[in-house]
């Protein structure tokens, strides 16, 4: 890590040195070595899935229903009861009046629940529009709009 930062450093060094007139976001950060490991890691494609989540989570429930979906420091979710919590959360929601092609506005806390609560938004067909806590009622409602 070190040497990549040293490397860095070296090629700004180096063009501005070489009588180097232009803007500072065009400079190079990474030497070329750096670059050329960068790119090596992001050669293989990534399988894409046509799936939406909720539809990967149910899978993942049905093969691995005992495997932990998501953990925090406290706590820790199979793929059952990540199912179970965020399917019933959603019954909730769509009871409420959330519709599917429709936006919920969420402020969470970072906890393990954010997962369940997202989650379970999605299953209702809704999308989730994560606000900032600190935002006036009237700011945050024009972004859900």
């Amino acid at each position: 890590m070190a040497g990549h930062i040293v490397d860095a450093i070296q090629e700004i060094l180096s063009s501005v040195c070489h009588s180097w007139k232009g803007k500072v976001k065009d400079l190079y950060l990474l030497s070329r070595a750096s670059r050329e490991q960068i790119l090596s890691w992001n050669t293989q494609s990534l399988e894409v899935s046509q799936q939406c989540l909720p539809d990967l989570i149910d899978r993942a429930s049905s093969q691995y229903p005992d495997a932990i979906a998501c953990c925090s420091i406290n706590e820790q979710f199979t793929y059952r009861k990540l199912y179970q919590f965020s399917t019933t959360l959603s019954a909730y929601l769509l009871a409420a009046g959330v519709r599917p092609h429709t936006y919920v506005g969420l402020i969470l806390d970072k906890t393990i629940w954010s997962v369940v609560i997202m989650l379970a938004v999605l299953r209702t067909g809704a999308a989730c529009m994560p606000l900032d806590g600190a935002l006036p009622p009237a700011q945050a409602s024009t972004m859900l709009c």
